[in-house]
Formats: C-alpha cells, sequence, structure tokens
C-alpha cells in the first residue's frame, strides 16, 4: 500500500525532526506564512490540519530541521554534471 502525503509528513516530523509545511498541488512554495516556523516547531494540530488535505510538503530548512541546502545551478548553462555526496546524507 502506497503512503499517504500525510504520512509522509508525519514520519518528516517524527522520525527526521524536520519542521514540513504543506505546498499547494504543482506550486513549489509553502501556501502558508512559514517564516515563523524557522524559529519554532507546529503544533500537533497545526500539522494534524495542514495535512489533512491533499497538498505537497515543503522543508523549512536550518537551525530547527537541522537541514542545509546548497542551491547552484549556474553548472547548468555550461551542460555539466555535478555529484554531491556525504558520509551523513540520510535517506527514507
Amino acid at each position: 500500500m502506497e503512503k499517504t502525503i500525510k504520512q509522509y509528513a508525519d514520519a518528516y516530523r517524527e522520525q527526521m525532526k524536520w519542521v514540513v509545511v504543506p505546498c499547494d498541488k504543482g506550486k513549489k512554495y509553502p501556501n502558508i506564512n512559514w517564516k515563523e516556523y524557522q524559529t519554532r516547531f507546529p503544533t500537533q494540530e497545526e500539522h494534524n490540519k495542514w495535512f489533512a488535505e491533499d497538498c505537497n510538503i515543503a522543508l523549512v530548512t536550518g537551525e530547527l530541521s537541522n537541514v542545509v541546502v546548497i542551491d547552484e545551478d549556474s553548472y547548468k548553462k555550461s551542460g555539466k554534471h555535478i555529484r554531491l555526496g556525504s558520509s551523513k546524507t540520510r535517506q527514507m
């Protein structure tokens, strides 16, 4: 049986200890004011309300989630490929 978005969001919150917020389907940015979640975890009630509906998941990076993202796209113009790796990479 395939997992639901809510089950993925729950796993990110509970197992990975990530701050996750909702995005509209097909959109890249959260559909809520997410800035406050850089400094506090959403309550269980907020989390349940957000992910009760069909949506996508956005990760709030930074200190609380303990995730840093490097978004470097300049290599694409030249057609180059890069590969990054780390022994600390976690996959679900």
